[in-house]
């Protein structure tokens, strides 16, 4: 993993930030009010990116306002 980070991989981040279709890809909503609407809550699988350019996207549960 070391080598691979020294080469330019780089984990996305998502936990509390606005979900990025481009980054990430959501696999479900999840109700709740601790979250504004559309703000990622979850991961599933870490993504990555390797230079800039994402290799692996990150799956993802987004907040949804509840009924």
């Amino acid at each position: 993993m070391n080598i691979l980070t020294q080469k330019g991989l780089q984990k996305i981040e998502c936990i509390g930030k606005p979900f990025d279709p481009h980054a990430q890809e959501a696999v479900h909503e999840i109700e709740t009010i601790k979250f504004p609407e559309g703000v990622v809550v979850e991961e599933l699988q870490t993504g990555y990116t390797l230079n800039g350019r994402v290799v692996r996207t990150a799956k993802v549960s987004i907040a949804k306002k509840p009924k």
